[in-house]
């Protein structure tokens, strides 16, 4: 692909559940910075990625899905990006992944 200007192609390429490489690493990075639960950091697109991700989808204001599109990724590498309150109230209406609390 060629990256002229005029160009309309995405800014960041598609990440998906079972991804691993660089680009998953980025992105666990950013979520764990903005205090998402997204266990290790190894990228390894797996079930503790997944779960950072949809709630960050549902913060940001997406629909929770097994992917990051470069819309998402836009959101999340930007300044504006939301970050996680484990003790968000939940609103009548509010859907999304519920935040659970487990204690040891």
């Amino acid at each position: 692909p060629t990256n002229n200007s005029s160009s309309s192609t995405a800014t960041y390429a598609t990440v998906r559940y079972g991804n691993t490489g660089s680009k998953v690493k980025k992105m666990q990075k950013r979520l764990a910075d903005l205090g998402y639960p997204v266990g290790n950091v190894d990228g390894s697109f797996g079930d503790a990625t997944l779960y950072a991700l949809n709630l960050f989808q549902g913060d940001a204001g997406y629909k929770e899905r097994n992917y990051a599109n470069s819309d998402v990724l836009e959101k999340l590498y930007s300044k504006k990006a939301p970050s996680y309150d484990a003790f968000a109230t939940l609103k009548k209406g509010k859907k999304g992944f519920c935040r659970l609390i487990l204690k040891a």
